[in-house]
């Protein structure tokens, strides 16, 4: 239940977020990071989760296509990774907040350059981790100490 909440309340922040113009602010993103210790060692579930929030994801906000679906599932890969080798805490969540963000910027960058679907430069992707980093870190602190409280109030099973 924390899991599809987390998601659907980051999907709908996204949209508020790219409306409020402070860029395109990945929040969804952000609850896939959230989300990974409560699935429990279910890998394949959390891949299929950023496989269709990402599908999602390209239907609402972008015109690209599995371009997101693609990102999200390489950026489930990094989140897996990370989170294998670290204890779920705040500090490690925010470190994978900026490898995640950076990832995900950078994959979409390489994407988009390799397909010549957008003509990006170098410096609007720098532009662009810049302008989004600062935004999640905050969301990213916000969420997790919510879920943190919810965790241990309720006994939710999480992986830490």
């Amino acid at each position: 239940m924390i899991i599809l909440l987390t998601t659907i309340i980051s999907f709908i922040l996204d949209s508020i977020g790219s409306n409020l113009k402070i860029g395109l602010p990945l929040f969804t993103v952000i609850s896939l990071i959230i989300s990974y210790p409560y699935f429990k060692k279910e890998t394949p579930n959390f891949i299929r989760l950023c496989g269709v929030v990402g599908l999602l994801y390209d239907v609402v906000y972008t015109d690209t296509f599995f371009l997101n679906m693609v990102v999200f599932l390489l950026v489930g890969l990094i989140i897996i990774y990370i989170n294998e080798r670290m204890v779920n805490n705040l500090i490690n969540v925010l470190i994978t907040t900026l490898i995640v963000i950076i990832s995900y910027r950078f994959f979409t960058y390489i994407i988009l350059l390799l397909t010549g679907y957008l003509k990006i430069t170098s410096g609007l992707l720098v532009v662009s981790v810049q302008n989004s980093l600062l935004i999640n870190l905050i969301y990213v602190t916000i969420l997790y100490l919510i879920t943190d409280y919810f965790h241990r109030q309720h006994h939710i099973p999480k992986n830490d």
